[in-house]
């Protein structure tokens, strides 16, 4: 290469390197606890407020401009503590300060008017060291670095950093009047490979310096660009290392040993990459949140709030917020995990009327169930709030004849529908009680008995909502939703085995065909009077094939299949069996075959025989579920002497209405 145009390069690499290297810092500023936002005024228009390093007011810290909002944090006699953010360039990290304000220049927002025109015609007192030079503030007080040490490395407990800007310059400081020879003779190889080297250390110093918190346990520095090489250094999970990119998997960094520098790598899965820094305002998500020491869930818990609190907090990294907390009066630096936080939910104006579901709703001073309680309902009280956020209401109540704001966890209340549906129901609970209040403590208006058909309306996710006469008046009742069962929409197919040419078993007087056909009908009228839709596979005495039977299931959208027989086989074997099939819908199917079998033995009295897996046709190619259900033996006498009776077959047909409510419920 020419060797003046080799100097020339040097000579621009030196003028680029004076303008590198910005001053990276980051602050504290907001505090994790709800603040108060004030507003700081100067002793006049356009003037500056001294920002003290404590109550003393003997160190300043900074100036804040007039008309500043700042966060009061603790207010005192005479000095009040407040957080101060300045105004930063956007491409600069934010940074704020803590520190103390005499008490004249703060001012709250509902009263900038009145002090504006007072301060335009009396000005304000100031005491004597509050005309500070600007000059004498030592600005290195302003910035808060990362402190060396931390490191598993006992021996030596400098910092990362990468080298500084000088070291770099005095390693390439060129004497011209050496290096410009007019017979520009060519340079050695060994002094190409050396300024190559010196080039591509000048290219990683003009990189953006990097900062990231160390994810591993032991975050390793290593010699070389592969987990295998030698290991420089270590740092604990939550330290804060500083760096530059290299490679898409490699970020390169200096660190010290035994007071000398090497350049090492750190692998970009091993750190967790700082971010701008924005003010964020949310809550607690999880019970509790933990503000930690350092960005690590292993060191030690600066405070903890409960789930639902308000907090105010800054962005630091993909995996945590940076906060300040205030402990002992003293504002401290801490870090809250991402996932430990969720966002404020924006507040609706028009309220939402809601029942309280808990025996005592409470309605607390603050968004936890620690904080004073302003007021308390009872379970069933139709009540109105806000959103607030993922975990709590916001409410409105009235404490000695004062609104006062509240907040109801979101635990104790069930939001009511604001589009009310009728619904046709059928009571399952022995009795079944329509209530004066939607809460099973209150009084009853009405009762109605196990299988009624019943007509409600949706009201809440555990409550419906019902008119019931009583002494001829309407009024307004409640039903809970485990004590009926909905059969709107509900669609069952009955099947009565056999038919037309295909009689069935015959034995004791009894053909299969007509007793199946005659507890199909009697289910079929007790179903539609409870509001369910059915489908028969035959009315009457005909004959349909099985491979029909399944075809009528599958086109009709039913819900379930129910296919209906009598049973025989050597005159002493007795007793009730259903059978299901896993081709389609096993899960279902077999839960079908359980309801049924239970019902129907116990109101027919029955002997228990068994629920069982069958390869029957019409089950096995049937896509809904479904069931083959034998009420009896025909052949058997004791069975054969209930099944002649209507009274037995009427009870069959119930069980099997109610094997089908227990289904749907």
């Amino acid at each position: 290469m020419d060797r003046y145009l080799k100097t020339s390069i040097y000579i621009m690499i030196f003028a680029l390197l004076i303008q590198l290297f910005p001053a990276v810092s980051f602050a504290e500023d907001e505090l994790v606890e709800e603040p108060t936002e004030v507003l700081l005024y100067a002793s006049e228009k356009g003037g500056q407020i001294a920002l003290y390093e404590d109550e003393r007011a003997e160190k300043v810290l900074a100036y804040i401009p007039d008309s500043t909002s700042v966060e009061l944090l603790n207010s005192q006699e005479g000095y009040s503590q407040v957080l101060f953010i300045p105004k930063i360039p956007d491409d600069e990290a934010n940074s704020s300060i803590v520190g103390f304000v005499q008490n004249v220049h703060i001012v709250n927002p509902d009263d900038v008017e009145a002090f504006l025109q007072k301060r335009d015609n009396e000005g304000i007192i100031l005491e004597d060291h509050e005309e500070t030079d600007l000059e004498e503030i030592d600005s290195e007080d302003n910035v808060i670095i990362d402190e060396p040490g931390d490191s598993t490395d006992s021996t030596d407990n400098t910092e990362l950093e990468i080298q500084h800007e000088e070291n770099l310059l005095e390693e390439e400081e060129i004497n011209l009047e050496e290096e410009i020879d007019t017979s520009m003779p060519s340079i050695p190889e060994a002094e190409d490979q050396q300024v190559e080297k010196r080039m591509t250390s000048l290219a990683v110093a003009s990189t953006p310096t990097l900062q990231g918190v160390a994810l591993k346990s032991s975050t390793k520095i290593y010699s070389g660009m592969s987990t295998g090489s030698s290991v420089l250094k270590a740092y604990k999970q939550g330290h804060i290392l500083k760096f530059k990119s290299h490679t898409a998997d490699w970020y390169i960094a200096t660190v010290y040993i035994s007071g000398k520098p090497q350049t090492g790598y750190i692998h970009l899965n091993d750190v967790d990459l700082l971010i701008e820094q924005k003010r964020l305002v949310g809550y607690a998500a999880v019970q509790p949140v933990h503000v930690y020491q350092s960005p690590t869930q292993n060191n030690g818990v600066l405070k903890s709030y409960n789930r639902g609190a308000k907090l105010i907090y800054r962005t630091f990294s993909s995996q945590w917020h940076q906060a300040t907390v205030i402990i002992n009066g003293q504002a401290r630096t801490g870090y809250i995990h991402v996932n430990d936080v969720g966002p404020e939910l924006p507040v609706t104006q028009a309220p939402i009327r809601g029942l309280a579901v808990s025996k005592v709703v409470s309605v607390y001073s603050s968004t936890s169930t620690n904080s004073s309680v302003l007021k308390s309902y009872s379970q069933g009280h139709i009540l109105l709030y806000r959103p607030y956020n993922s975990a709590w209401y916001e409410a409105t109540v009235y404490v000695n004849g004062k609104a006062r704001k509240g907040y109801i966890n979101r635990n104790d209340v069930e939001n009511i529908v604001t589009n009310q549906v009728t619904v046709r129901g059928v009571a399952v609970n022995s009795p079944t009680r329509v209530y004066s209040k939607a809460s099973t403590s209150a009084s009853t208006l009405k009762s109605y008995s196990f299988g009624r058909a019943l007509i409600y309306r949706t009201f809440t996710d555990s409550w419906y909502e019902a008119t019931v006469y009583v002494n001829g008046k309407p009024s307004t009742g409640y039903i809970h939703k485990s004590h009926v069962v909905n059969v709107t929409g509900k669609k069952i197919v009955l099947d009565p085995g056999h038919g037309g040419s295909d009689p069935g078993a015959q034995a004791l007087g009894l053909v299969e065909k007509e007793l199946n056909l005659d507890i199909a009908l009697r289910t079929k009228n007790l179903l539609e009077s409870a509001g369910f839709s059915v489908v028969m596979t035959r009315t009457t005495d005909v004959f349909v094939s099985l491979a029909g039977r399944a075809e009528i299931a599958n086109s009709s959208n039913a819900d379930i299949f129910i296919s209906i027989h009598g049973n025989s086989f050597n005159g002493a074997t007795q007793g009730v069996e259903t059978f299901w099939y896993g081709k389609y819908e096993k899960a279902n199917s077999m839960r079908l075959a359980h309801a049924l079998q239970n019902n129907v033995v116990s109101k027919m009295n029955m002997s228990y025989r068994r629920v069982a897996e069958g390869n029957f046709h019409v089950i096995r190619e049937t896509k809904v579920p479904s069931a083959l259900l034998e009420v009896g033996f025909i052949d058997n006498p004791s069975d054969a002497a209930k099944l002649k009776q209507s009274k037995y077959r009427q009870l069959a047909a119930e069980g099997i209405m109610l094997g089908a409510l227990d289904y749907f419920r």
